[in-house]
């Protein structure tokens, strides 16, 4: 019995060290992750002597960094009290957002966190529904079909008349 529960207490201590292990590695993740996303901001810093092109090169490393689908630099305007997004790294963003926009500080997500201190992850963006805007259909099928493609390793040079009248008729 006792050599059953000594067999038991070392599993159990295995397990533990185990979890414990796998922790900190999650943990050393985050903190290369962070001090990678540094490492490339600051390399934009001592790149790029056009303030332009360094918050554009800030919002590429966001993006990358934090894998997202999009990523904008916006910073305190305390002439106008105002939020402007200097940059936006939107690739196939087809103009949904803009660059030089204006962010009022009260009445939008992004002012109201930036007023309140509070992280902002995402925000809602308000827009009709696809069904109409139809115009919006040929760029999106040929967007989601490029990246079809590319993830399978293929090349799509058109895609038919059929094919794209059919998918606006039914939008």
């Amino acid at each position: 019995m006792q050599v059953a529960a000594k067999q038991a207490a070392v599993a159990l201590e295995s397990v533990l060290n185990r979890e414990a292990a796998e922790a900190s590695q999650q943990e050393l993740a985050r903190e290369r992750d962070h001090l990678r996303l540094l490492l490339e901001v600051s390399n934009a810093v001592a790149a790029k002597i056009d303030t332009r092109e360094l918050f554009s090169a800030i919002s590429v490393c966001l993006r990358e960094a934090l894998n997202v689908e999009y990523a904008s630099l916006t910073l305190f305007d305390p002439d106008t009290n105002h939020l402007r997004r200097h940059s936006l790294d939107f690739p196939g963003g087809s103009g949904l957002l803009q660059e030089d926009a204006i962010i009022p500080i009260e009445g939008a997500t992004a002012g109201e966190a930036f007023s309140k201190g509070t992280r902002l992850n995402v925000f809602p963006i308000v827009m009709p529904a696809l069904r109409d805007r139809p115009e919006d259909i040929p760029p999106l099928v040929r967007y989601f079909a490029q990246q079809a493609a590319r993830r399978m390793g293929k090349r799509i040079t058109t895609i038919r008349s059929e094919t794209m009248d059919g998918l606006v008729r039914y939008g």
